[in-house]
């Protein structure tokens, strides 16, 4: 008698079968061998066999470009590249033009875009990692320097503010940030409530005909419309450009990004070129926009700020690549050598012109932009002193002076009421911890 195999159910002969049996049961299983595997039948060179339904044996012959894979058609020129628009659904990026990377961008179709490789951020000391002239400058005017590379500029009535460092910041990626806060009185008129970094046109030149976009993280208790400004200074008929970023949530970090038009240059013919490319200014501005009056401690907190090639922010880089050279970068701006609790920090080393004038050479530690013209000191001859000849120090009766400089090293006049040997070699150092000298090639 014939049983049937447990997979398919072909009726199989047994050994105890009648002959007449045992044929009859061959019949019907070449009779359901032919039928069910009837699907494995024809074909043409090239094709595959795929799953027609999920009944067993059900196939169909189909070219390898069937409709459940991605068509050949689907690409259309060499470097054209397979993404998604959906779940399960592909779709192409098309290949960018040469040099270009791909980039995330969720904005588009397949969340792929490509644009002009990043270039370095336009903005130096962005992240608010060097601050050669303190941490705390209060009721300062429009104009003083404060974190490096960055200036208030405040314009209307009783708007002197303060600045400080913060150690507030929006992620794991910073240290500090800058805070601008308003006085305990009120300003009014205000146009101008800044931070700005006048950035050189060195800088500027790669970056012309290009679209840019500014990104930074921003803070403020006052909610609304907080403004930019990119000034075009690359020449003087350069084009100014301004616009709002609204602070939706008070005393909250919130990430910004603007676009900012292709920056073109203006023809020399008209215009005359000078030192400053792009002035940037972030922060209360007011422009037809924004806020006529601050009141008493209004603040606005800033931290990665990055101006770069494309229409999309990229994660934050520094100018300078990492820490040592974003101080280089910034040094070459401005240089400031401080006092050091319990150590004679040495400022220079020189020679005694006379029994109580020695001129001091300084080295610096980069090449600064232009030589500088001007000595910053304390204003107490005090803080300073030169070396005698038994290796003591002696103070100085009066500040030290600039003579004069080149891009790498400066000369500096200091005096003293007696106690050194003309002829002699010396060397200067500060006498405490508040003591400083400063050397300016800043925009």
């Amino acid at each position: 008698m014939a049983t049937v195999t447990p997979n398919f159910n072909f009726p199989v002969p047994q050994s105890t079968d009648l002959v007449k049996d045992g044929a009859t049961a061959i019949a019907a299983l070449g009779t359901s061998v032919d039928t069910q595997f009837v699907d494995l039948k024809g074909g043409t060179t090239g094709q595959v066999l795929s799953k027609a339904s999920n009944t067993d044996l059900d196939y169909s012959w189909v070219t390898t470009d069937d409709a459940n894979a991605i068509q050949n058609a689907i690409v259309n020129a060499k470097g054209d590249i397979i993404g998604a628009s959906a779940n399960d659904v592909p779709a192409i990026t098309s290949v960018g033009a040469n040099g270009e990377q791909l980039v995330a961008d969720s904005s588009t179709s397949t969340g792929l875009r490509w644009q002009v490789p990043k270039m370095v951020n336009a903005v130096i000391n962005g992240n608010f990692d060097i601050w050669a002239r303190g941490t705390t400058f209060s009721n300062i005017v429009s104009g003083t320097f404060t974190a490096d590379r960055f200036k208030s500029a405040t314009a209307g009535t009783s708007v002197n503010c303060n600045v400080t460092q913060q150690t507030d910041v929006p992620n794991a990626s910073s240290e500090y940030s800058l805070e601008v806060k308003q006085l305990t009185s009120n300003a009014t008129s205000v146009t101008d409530y800044n931070i700005r970094q006048p950035i050189e046109q060195f800088t500027i030149l790669p970056l012309l005909g290009k679209t840019l976009v500014l990104s930074f993280w921003y803070k403020s208790n006052k909610t609304g419309s907080h403004a930019f400004r990119a000034i075009g200074t690359y020449n003087t008929g350069g084009t100014d450009q301004t616009g709002t970023f609204t602070v939706s949530a008070a005393d909250t970090w919130e990430f910004k990004t603007i676009s900012i038009t292709a920056v073109s240059a203006v023809s020399a013919s008209s215009a005359t070129i000078n030192d400053i490319g792009l002035i940037l200014d972030i922060g209360f501005r007011v422009s037809g926009n924004g806020f006529s009056s601050i009141s008493a401690n209004d603040y606005y907190r800033i931290s990665q700020i990055q101006l770069e090639v494309g229409s999309v922010a990229t994660p934050f880089a520094r100018a300078g690549g990492t820490i040592q050279g974003e101080l280089a970068a910034c040094q070459r701006y401005y240089y400031r050598t401080t006092g050091t609790s319990g150590v004679a920090v040495p400022t220079g080393l020189g020679q005694c012109a006379s029994t109580t004038v020695a001129t001091i050479l300084t080295q610096f530690p980069v090449s600064m932009r232009i030589r500088p013209t001007a000595l910053e000191q304390t204003g107490t001859a005090s803080d300073y002193q030169l070396t005698n000849n038994a290796g003591s120090g002696i103070a100085c009766s009066s500040v030290p002076i600039f003579i004069s400089s080149g891009v790498n090293l400066a000369l500096s006049n200091y005096t003293v009421s007696a106690g050194i040997v003309a002829g002699n070699a010396t060397n200067s150092s500060f006498t405490t911890t508040s003591s400083f000298l400063g050397w300016s090639a800043e925009l």
